[in-house]
C-alpha cells in the first residue's frame, strides 16, 4: 500500500515540476506534500481479524 502511495507522490511530483512547482521542499509548508513512506514506523496494522481461532 505504502509503494501505491509513493507511486502516486512520484506521478504527482513530476506534474507539479513540469508547471514550475516544488512539493518537496519543506521550507515552503504551503505547497509541501508528505511522503507516506515516511510515517512507516509510526503506522500498526493489525492482520488479524480475532482473538481467537475460528472453530
Amino acid at each position: 500500500m505504502l509503494e501505491r502511495f509513493d507511486m502516486l507522490y512520484g506521478m504527482y511530483r513530476t506534474g507539479t515540476r513540469r508547471a514550475g512547482k516544488e512539493v518537496d521542499d519543506p521550507g515552503k509548508p504551503e505547497q509541501f506534500l508528505r511522503r507516506m513512506s515516511d510515517y512507516k514506523r509510526k503506522i500498526y496494522v493489525d492482520t488479524h481479524s480475532m482473538s481467537a481461532e475460528a472453530g
